[in-house]
């Protein structure tokens, strides 16, 4: 188990937690212990030990026999964070390299990995995840919560990895634990090309230990953070009754596949809620039903890459970037830009066939970004050309409408693109003069983001120099 914060709690401890081979990633002088001893108002004490509970906790005197749902598991803790968002994301590949060791030593081997916590896309958790599903690994972490759909209802990585399952949440009421607006946490989903390695299991309102009270298991287990490890232990439970057989499998990732088929097959499938749900809500009984799968029909999953559609974005405006390491961390820079709702609300659902308008917005989107590097500005900056065709051909395209009219709405279409804002723009008296582009200045409209490169600076230039010319010239070139 890869955790947040574990602190035990005396009387719901799993009964066969490996202390002894458990690691903290995020304390250098500690390494050996995994349980949490921070403080502040920054962390997530308790999330690591509610979790836990859920996973494979024992219960509390005179209530029943067990309260996580695989109680006989054995359980390496290994410690992460501080808190369930990330802002590194290396001490979780330090994790996923543990396992790994773990695992070809082969004395104490980790069969399954659950973590419920996300964030921004890594190529070392790319590398990491394919290790590991190669090793026969199965991986299942939280698709992530949000308020209001921000700052994005899509799956955060590494559950957006299609090798890792990702659990999403089911209600009580057998409604998607989504889209439920600013003022309550919902659960990530999407996109859709990621809901058919995904699964759904019931949050909120889980029992789970409560931290610093080794009497209390209350009811506030919730996000996507309390589905995962009940995904988990569906998976021990399969695992542990068909040990036999897929430890027989040829390849190693056979495993991985056979336990996905059994608890996707076995899911209670909702057709009207494919895009919240994926494969459907999570039914570990049915599970046990299911017999592995033969070795001929298990397909091998493509391997996990931090691809992004930059390199169509820029071919779509003429420019031919050059394959290499300057391209992929471009690539890699605009996959983290792009887990947020801004820039999901213009994404095609398939690049490759996206219209050139299409894939101006998403450059425009991308470049407006105030993460984003000069290096991405500068190579998305090469849409300059394209966009200063566009704005001559407005004046082709006037016909009868006299100069001056058109051209101010040739210099309005530039601005929007340039200083794109949903609420509009402010209007003349509220410019100051240094800090936006001629163009700008001479609309009246105040700078919403700076010019990115001389490329765009040129093409304001390009568009007053337009806007001088006689009509009728532009109808004879």
């Amino acid at each position: 188990m890869l955790g947040v914060t574990l602190q035990e709690v005396p009387e719901t401890v799993p009964k066969r937690l490996r202390r002894d081979i458990g690691r903290n990633f995020v304390e250098d002088d500690n390494p050996g212990d995994a349980s949490d001893q921070t403080s502040g108002l920054f962390t997530n004490l308790g999330h690591g030990t509610g979790t836990l509970s859920i996973l494979a906790g024992t219960a509390l005197p005179g209530q029943p026999p067990v309260l996580g749902g695989a109680p006989f598991a054995e359980i390496v803790p290994v410690r992460v964070a501080n808190r369930v968002v990330l802002f590194s994301n290396s001490s979780i590949a330090q994790a996923f390299d543990y396992v790994h060791k773990l695992n070809v030593a082969g004395a104490n081997r980790v069969d399954i990995i659950t973590m419920s916590m996300g964030g921004l896309a890594s190529q070392a958790w790319a590398d990491a995840v394919n290790a590991l599903y190669e090793q026969g690994v199965f991986i299942v972490t939280a698709a992530g919560n949000n308020f209001g759909n921000l700052p994005t209802h899509n799956i955060v990585y590494p559950a957006r990895f299609n090798r890792v399952v990702a659990a999403c949440g089911v209600m009580a009421n057998g409604k998607p634990y989504a889209d439920l607006g600013i003022r309550l946490m919902a659960g990530n989903y999407g996109p859709d090309s990621k809901m058919g390695t995904a699964i759904a299991a019931p949050t909120p309102n889980l029992p789970w230990a409560r931290f610093g009270c080794s009497d209390i298991v209350d009811f506030d287990g919730a996000g996507t953070s309390a589905a995962t490890p009940q995904v988990a232990a569906a998976a021990a439970i399969w695992l542990q009754k068909n040990r036999a057989s897929v430890d027989g499998y040829p390849q190693a990732w056979m495993k991985v596949e056979a336990i996905r088929e059994a608890l996707f097959s076995s899911a209670k499938l909702n057709q009207a809620e494919i895009k919240h749900l994926g494969r459907g809500e999570l039914r570990a009984n049915e599970a046990l039903a299911k017999v592995p799968a033969a070795a001929a029909a298990l397909r091998q999953a493509a391997r996990d890459t931090v691809s992004f559609p930059i390199h169509q974005i820029l071919t779509g405006f003429g420019v031919q970037p050059a394959a290499g390491p300057r391209l992929q961390m471009l690539e890699l820079e605009a996959l983290q830009l792009s887990q947020n709702a801004a820039i999901e609300a213009v994404m095609p659902a398939d690049p490759a066939a996206a219209s050139p308008a299409e894939l101006r917005r998403v450059a425009e989107a991308l470049a407006a970004d105030s993460r984003a590097s000069k290096a991405l500005r500068e190579a998305l900056g090469a849409r300059a050309v394209v966009y200063a065709r566009d704005v001559e051909g407005l004046f082709l395209r006037a016909g009868g409408v006299g100069d001056e009219a058109h051209a101010e709405a040739a210099e309005a279409v530039l601005a929007r693109r340039i200083h794109r804002r949903p609420e509009g723009y402010v209007r003349r008296g509220t410019f100051r003069s240094g800090t936006g582009c001629r163009l700008c200045q001479r609309l009246g409209l105040r700078p919403l983001v700076q010019l990115q490169s001389r490329r765009l600076a040129g093409m304001a230039v390009l568009a007053l120099q337009l806007r001088q010319r006689p009509h009728q010239q532009q109808w004879q070139r």
